[in-house]
């Protein structure tokens, strides 16, 4: 690749959530390389000819329903994202979500909410890694009431997602 080359076209196709070209950069040793210089490496100078700037904000690229543990390539291809259930069929509901910029020590706490509204089941846990954009879910086992259930995703104590689910009874 040569300096200003274009290499991609901005778009969105597939499962994608917004337009965006995704660029990874490897060495010989398929390790991979941050173009960016700053704290999260010994690079002391960016290899960008123009550095953009870095985006470090936190928030929710996509996130959803299934009725299974998920894999990382399950959630990619969205397999069975739906915010329907069936306690006759169904073992379970996860919730997912696809962050960015969450740092290690974020600390990260999920509610799940009834039909009545009552706090029914929380789910807590710290962050461990600086990673830019990665999945996190957690789990109930499928409850038999049926009606409109409600989860809270927080981060830091900052409400980030609320989205409801439906189990039925069949």
């Amino acid at each position: 690749v040569k300096a200003g080359q274009p290499i991609a076209k901005v778009g969105s196709s597939g499962y994608s959530c917004y337009p965006h070209v995704h660029i990874g950069i490897r060495d010989k040793y398929r390790n991979i390389i941050d173009p960016f210089s700053g704290s999260c490496q010994n690079r002391t100078a960016s290899l960008w000819i123009t550095t953009p700037a870095y985006d470090t904000a936190m928030y929710a690229i996509d996130c959803g329903f299934v009725p299974y543990l998920p894999q990382f390539d399950t959630l990619l291809e969205s397999f069975e994202v739906s915010d329907t259930f069936s306690a006759g069929r169904d073992k379970l509901v996860c919730f997912w979500v696809q962050m960015h910029g969450l740092r290690s020590g974020c600390k990260i706490r999920t509610e799940w909410f009834n039909p009545k509204g009552k706090l029914w089941y929380t789910y807590r846990q710290s962050w461990r890694n600086n990673w830019w954009y990665d999945y996190n879910w957690n789990y109930v086992w499928m409850p038999h009431k049926a009606g409109a259930w409600k989860v809270k995703y927080y981060v830091n104590d900052k409400l980030i997602i609320e989205r409801n689910f439906y189990i039925m009874n069949e």
